[in-house]
């Protein structure tokens, strides 16, 4: 009878232990890092009147959504599905400002943070041009890309001027007007053409120069990279003109010009300091030097992280992790088609390998990349974490990612 006491206490006694065991294994979700942790957004750079984004999220985890800036758009959760996800959808107020502005998407679920910045242009790019330069009596257009009907309208009902195309009904879209006759006056005659989309009213300057007259359609501001090594500048125009340069850096090469209209061209030299640069080409009529166009050309300055050769995730928590040093020695690239490349070093006394994936083997400069960036200690993860970088430049089979100063990628294939 005493054995079979025993044999019951013991029985008890293991299956407590086991109990205790599996609770002290079981983390809070909070102190959980996801194994699945994903958003795709339908789109991240929108146009001015662009105002919603679909996303979906793929996670493991229970995960919220918000947006940095709350001033001018707002998050609503469509659907949640536990241990797999779910989707929300990003709602924005039109961009009824000149110049592009940016939000960021921010996704959480336990221990981890995705990040994901959205670009809303303003409606100096949304119209092409922003202002419409008329030359003598021909026609002249503003074009844009309109996600709703829209209809257009001269303000004040100006006698030389009149619209022969003012609405539509979305999609590419085109604003047409013509001037009457030349302006013989002295001095330019202004405008307003006032379009109408949706709820929101934007006005478009129509300038009409005085005869005699040197345009472009390129834009008074033009921005380089810091490697372009030319830039063709097309006129139009009803005077001879002489071309001068502000800076050594930028020089007139040729014209190519056939009648009333050229395309200047000019050979450029490479920046290779880290700060932007501006000049400025001059085009004055000969015979009165009043009549002129004035192309402020400004030059992007060179990284410095260009300069750094070595392959390496730089900055991965405060570490450097470089290809042959430090015990990172042994390093693979994986190639999967219609994936993104995998990238890792490996440390084989340490156990410890880095893995850095994500990168789309078709990515331009200039484009935004999200990076999944893991590091292990044999079974252990030691960090992990997605990064939003900036492609710097993709040259001879290496790809170059910021995202700061101190946070950087040189990816070799």
């Amino acid at each position: 009878m005493r054995n079979n006491f025993l044999f019951k206490a013991s029985r008890v006694l293991a299956v407590g232990l086991l109990s205790l065991a599996a609770i002290s294994c079981v983390l809070a979700e909070s102190e959980r890092v996801p194994e699945v942790f994903q958003m795709n957004p339908s789109a991240t750079d929108l146009s001015a009147f662009q105002t919603s984004i679909s996303v979906t999220v793929q996670c493991d985890l229970h995960w919220t959504a918000q947006l940095q800036d709350t001033s001018w758009g707002s998050v609503a959760i469509n659907s949640e599905k536990e241990g797999t996800g779910g989707s929300f959808m990003v709602t924005l107020q039109p961009n009824l400002t000149e110049e592009e502005r940016t939000n960021t998407i921010i996704l959480k679920a336990g221990k981890s943070e995705l990040k994901q910045t959205i670009r809303q242009g303003g409606l100096g790019t949304f119209f092409s041009p922003r202002k419409i330069q008329l030359a003598g009596t021909a026609e002249a257009s503003v074009s844009f890309n309109s996600p709703l009907s829209w209809k257009a309208q001269l303000v004040g009902d100006p006698d030389w001027l009149t619209l022969t195309r003012s609405n539509g009904s979305g999609g590419n879209s085109h604003i047409v007007c013509v001037a009457k006759d030349e302006n013989v006056n002295v001095g330019s005659r202004e405008a307003v053409i006032r379009v109408t989309i949706g709820e929101s009213q934007v006005d478009i300057p129509v300038v009409q120069a005085q005869k005699d007259v040197i345009l472009t359609e390129d834009g008074a501001d033009v921005a380089l990279y810091y490697d372009d090594a030319s830039l063709t500048v097309h006129t139009q125009y009803n005077v001879e003109y002489k071309i001068e340069t502000s800076a050594s850096w930028i020089s007139h090469v040729s014209t190519k010009a056939p009648l009333h209209t050229a395309a200047e061209v000019f050979a450029l030299e490479q920046n290779t300091a880290p700060q932007p640069r501006s000049a400025e080409i001059r085009f004055t009529d000969k015979a009165n030097p009043e009549t002129s166009l004035v192309v402020k050309v400004t030059q992007g300055g060179k990284d410095p992280i260009l300069s750094v050769t070595k392959p390496g995730f730089y900055g991965i928590d405060g570490v450097n992790y470089r290809k042959g040093e430090d015990g990172f020695n042994q390093s693979s690239v994986r190639e999967a088609a219609g994936e993104p490349l995998r990238f890792r070093l490996l440390n084989a006394s340490a156990l410890k390998a880095v893995t850095v994936s994500g990168l789309k083997e078709d990515t331009t400069r200039g484009s935004q990349m999200i990076l999944q960036v893991k590091v292990q200690e044999k079974a252990k993860v030691l960090y992990s974490n997605y990064i939003t970088t900036t492609v710097l430049e993709v040259k001879d089979g290496t790809y170059w990612l910021k995202e700061s100063d101190a946070t950087y990628f040189v990816l070799k294939k």
